[in-house]
């Protein structure tokens, strides 16, 4: 007979303890759990988060999100994915009147038993980085006439 060791004990606790405790997160894969944009003033942009439901019961999910500057907007915002099921969530990010900074954003989505009336949600935690940097450029060239292609010494244009 042989002796189980005390860690494998721990693991399969903790595997248990998991696995009970919230069967709801097991079915659940987000893909990105994070994501990191660098975009100009002005400038908008999207990305999609995936979720899916590889369990055979529905699921509600619910988005979290709390900051001092609002730049990102969810659709939608509340909704339920059937059992082998997937569904998209689209972030907006309108960073209308953000100055150029690095923001950091931590969103949470709530995945809930719709057959549940008790308990507390799943929490996933997805991090974004959003780089807002000012738009620069450079321009570089030669002012000739057009009759004989001679360079026009002393000449510049005024770009607004």
């Amino acid at each position: 007979m042989s002796k189980i060791s005390c860690p494998i004990y721990f693991l399969i606790f903790a595997f248990l303890l998991i696995a009970f405790t919230n069967p709801v997160l097991s079915q659940i894969t987000i893909e990105p759990y994070g994501f990191a944009l660098s975009i100009a003033e002005g400038e908008n942009n999207e990305v999609e988060i995936v979720i899916s439901n590889t369990g055979d019961d529905p699921v509600v999910f619910e988005i979290n999100y709390e900051a001092e500057f609002r730049m990102l907007a969810f659709n939608p915002e509340i909704g339920e994915i059937a059992g082998q099921d997937i569904d998209g969530i689209v972030v907006n990010i309108i960073p209308e009147d953000a100055e150029a900074c690095v923001y950091e954003f931590e969103v949470e989505i709530h995945i809930t038993d719709p057959d549940e009336e008790e308990g507390a949600p799943a929490i996933i935690p997805i991090s974004a980085v959003i780089s807002i940097a000012s738009p620069t450029g450079s321009l570089t060239g030669v002012i000739s006439s057009s009759r004989d292609g001679e360079l026009i010494p002393n000449a510049s244009i005024r770009m607004d």
